[in-house]
Formats: C-alpha cells, structure tokens, sequence
C-alpha cells in the first residue's frame, strides 16, 4: 500500500535545498551515473553547480 503524505508547499530555503538535493541525487536517464542537475543543467554543473 502506499502511503499518502500532505504537501504544505515549499516555504523557505531549507525547504527549497531539501527538493534541489532531490535532483543532484536522482539519477536520469534512469540508471545512469548523471543526476537530474547534470542533464538539464550541463552548463552550471559544469562550472561546479550543486544544490549542496
């Protein structure tokens, strides 16, 4: 069963770090070395982007 959690939204920066770190450690495509960040944003993770 999976279980249902409330979203109250994002409202403040601990909140805002807490989904950004979410896609520095998810990998896309699926299964690849690369995280979200890295693929949608080459440029920036490039020149040392993180959400961390």
């Amino acid at each position: 069963m999976v279980e249902e959690l409330a979203f109250a939204g994002i409202r403040d920066a601990e909140n805002i770090a807490t989904c950004l770190n979410g896609y520095d450690q998810t990998a896309y495509p699926e299964c690849s070395p690369w995280s979200f960040t890295r693929f949608y944003l080459p440029h920036a993770f490039d020149v040392g982007y993180r959400d961390r």
